[in-house]
Protein backbone atom coordinates (compact mmCIF):
# COMPACT_ATOMS: atom_id res chain seq x y z
CA UNK A 1 0.00 0.00 0.00
CA UNK A 2 2.51 2.42 0.71
CA UNK A 3 4.43 1.58 -2.65
CA UNK A 4 1.33 2.24 -4.33
CA UNK A 5 0.75 5.78 -2.61
CA UNK A 6 4.80 6.58 -3.51
CA UNK A 7 3.90 5.93 -7.23
CA UNK A 8 0.64 8.19 -6.93
CA UNK A 9 2.48 11.17 -5.13
CA UNK A 10 5.64 10.70 -7.54
CA UNK A 11 3.12 10.68 -10.77
CA UNK A 12 1.14 13.92 -9.23
CA UNK A 13 4.78 15.56 -9.14
CA UNK A 14 5.34 14.82 -12.48
CA UNK A 15 1.66 14.91 -13.78
CA UNK A 16 0.31 18.10 -12.80
CA UNK A 17 3.48 20.03 -13.72
CA UNK A 18 3.20 18.57 -16.80
CA UNK A 19 -0.33 19.57 -17.47
CA UNK A 20 -0.26 22.79 -16.07
CA UNK A 21 2.70 23.78 -18.41
CA UNK A 22 1.22 22.00 -21.37
CA UNK A 23 -2.59 24.02 -21.21
CA UNK A 24 -0.01 27.26 -20.61
CA UNK A 25 1.50 26.43 -24.46
CA UNK A 26 -1.89 25.49 -25.62
CA UNK A 27 -2.95 28.69 -24.91
CA UNK A 28 -0.14 30.55 -25.94
CA UNK A 29 -0.78 28.75 -29.25
CA UNK A 30 -4.24 29.64 -29.31
CA UNK A 31 -3.37 33.27 -28.72
CA UNK A 32 -0.40 33.76 -31.16
CA UNK A 33 -2.47 32.35 -34.03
Amino acid sequence: MDFINAIVLLLNYIFVPALSYGSQLALGAIFVS
